[in-house]
């Protein structure tokens, strides 16, 4: 018995000394990696805590958590990256990427809360933009009103263009035709909108507003939703608040859930895949307005309510 305890002994302590070297050797932090945020308090660093969160449940490394302020020092940046030997790199928002760009990060990178446009649009870029996967959008459309038929949609096509060909393969999948007006600037979105506003036929047609502060400003706002109240038609918006304004639904980031694939995004560039390109977000909660949908003549099953994430009274 004594023998065998030495044994056990002797086994437990050379894994100890093993664990000890792993933790204590170069490059025990080479898979460590960095978010990047703006520090803007409030809600929104809520949100990068939580995306940051999501990012923690998939690496499994170390991961330094870094808030940059507006006059945050690029050179005091890439120091820090260089001494917490950084492989990997998380950009959020704006601030996020631009960082990444002022520090001149060539290491693996992945982007997270941003408006996809022009300046992202490189394929060798990779991340989730806040624009929503018209797939999920359109399929809570069809859980929450089964009689459309057709979707309006006004669009600046050099910020949201990329969006159109999956919304439209999604809308044609579900039985849906989307009939797209395009447009290059406010002025063109107000009258577009008055337009759909004056020809839609709330028996089959419902109205999306994208995720676009261009075209959709407090103003188109304000007019569409007199609109859909008075004539009855259903409007749906990709901005988060907008169903507690008063449109039937819109979609909600789950941005733990955003964070846990950027976070496998990042392990993909990490073994040497290539970038997958910068994608719409599908990872989705459903807001209701019940006073809206009341108002539309709209009732929902116990199984309906039960994929409602968010209600509005």
């Amino acid at each position: 018995m004594a023998g065998r305890a030495v044994h056990l002994f002797k086994v437990c302590a050379l894994i100890l000394i093993g664990l000890a070297y792993l933790s204590t050797a170069p490059g025990a932090e080479s898979r460590s990696v960095a978010v990047l945020y703006p520090d803007i308090g409030g809600e929104y660093n809520s949100v990068f805590s939580s995306i940051a969160d999501g990012i923690t449940e998939t690496i499994g490394t170390p991961l330094h958590r870094i808030p940059l302020s507006n006059d945050y020092s690029s050179a005091d940046l890439a120091n820090r990256l260089r001494n917490l030997s950084t492989k990997g790199v998380v950009a959020l928002g704006r601030r996020g990427l631009e960082a990444s760009r002022a520090v001149e990060w060539n290491g693996p990178l992945v982007l997270g809360a941003v408006i996809r446009d022009s300046s992202i649009a490189d394929k060798k870029l990779s991340g989730i933009s806040l624009d929503p996967d018209p797939r999920p959008v359109f399929g809570y459309l069809k859980l929450l009103a089964p009689r459309v038929r057709r979707i309006h949609l006004v669009l600046n096509q050099e910020r949201s263009g990329w969006i159109v060909e999956r919304a439209r393969l999604a809308a044609s999948d579900m039985g849906l035709s989307l009939v797209l007006k395009e447009v290059t600037s406010r002025r063109e979105a107000a009258l577009a909108y008055r337009d759909v506003l004056a020809s839609i036929d709330g028996s089959q047609d419902a109205l999306w507003l994208p995720l676009d502060p261009d075209t959709v400003d407090e103003t188109t706002l304000q007019l569409v939703l007199r609109a859909a109240w008075n004539d009855r038609f259903i409007a749906f918006s990709s901005t988060a608040d907008h169903a507690q304004r008063g449109v039937l639904f819109s979609v909600i980031p789950d941005y733990v859930a955003v964070g846990r694939q950027l976070g496998s995004l990042l392990q993909a560039q990490m073994r040497g895949e290539a970038a997958a390109g910068v994608r719409p977000n599908g990872e989705l909660r459903l807001a209701v307005n019940m006073r809206t949908a009341r108002h539309l003549g709209l009732e929902f099953s116990r199984s309906t309510e039960a994929k409602i994430g968010v209600v509005y009274q």
